[in-house]
């Protein structure tokens, strides 16, 4: 039986994902400092040369790495949410998935500090992260503009805002685990964003 033989496109494609999967293991073990293109090149088994065929920095390399991973959250996130028929089952969807990254992903919340923290001080960089994060904030605001259509309630907060209280809370109980606390405590997720939606619900 003859191998199919890959189009220069496909090789292209399958170049460029082993790297994002190396360029992903080495940050997590390494962080995003100490890390290297040499380093990632080295490990997945390209030359330099194939390595900066692709991304001309390590920041490149590690923006391309988290727009999959939000790529990836997104989805997951607007799977789960277009399945549920109140505020309380999508509080549910949020603490599950939420809940998954403060147990079991510390050393990517770690990265992604590191990171946000070294583009803060470069604008070009800034605005590529702003970016990602415009998607997950859009997502959950559109989860919650569907759910308003849906239940009818009137909330004393419009849904942009309420998406940026949300993520806000999350991130924050995420630093507050990964620099005082060797547990996630989920459940005050859950009652934070409980509390919020009932204090927020307009009696009519």
């Amino acid at each position: 039986m003859t191998a199919t033989r890959l189009t220069r496109n496909e090789r292209k494609t399958q170049t460029h994902e082993a790297l994002l999967d190396a360029g992903y293991l080495m940050f997590l073990r390494d962080g995003f400092h100490a890390a290297s293109l040499e380093r990632v090149a080295a490990e997945a088994g390209f030359t330099k040369g194939a390595v900066y065929s692709h991304f001309a920095t390590k920041a490149d390399l590690f923006l391309a790495i988290f727009e999959r991973r939000v790529q990836q959250r997104v989805a997951a996130q607007d799977g789960a949410g277009a399945r549920v028929d109140s505020y309380r089952e999508l509080v549910g969807v949020a603490v599950e998935q939420w809940g998954a990254v403060l147990r079991e992903e510390r050393g990517w919340s770690l990265l992604l500090l590191e990171f946000w923290t070294y583009a803060a001080r470069h604008p070009h960089l800034r605005e590529h992260v702003a970016a990602q994060h415009r998607r997950t904030h859009d997502s959950i605001a559109a989860l919650l503009a569907s759910m308003r259509a849906r239940s009818g309630l009137t909330l004393a907060a419009d849904d942009q805002s309420l998406a940026t209280v949300v993520m806000a809370v999350g991130n924050g109980l995420n630093l507050d685990t990964l620099v005082f606390s060797d547990s996630a405590n989920v459940e005050l997720y859950q009652l934070t964003l409980e509390t919020l939606l009932e204090g927020l619900e307009v009696q009519r």
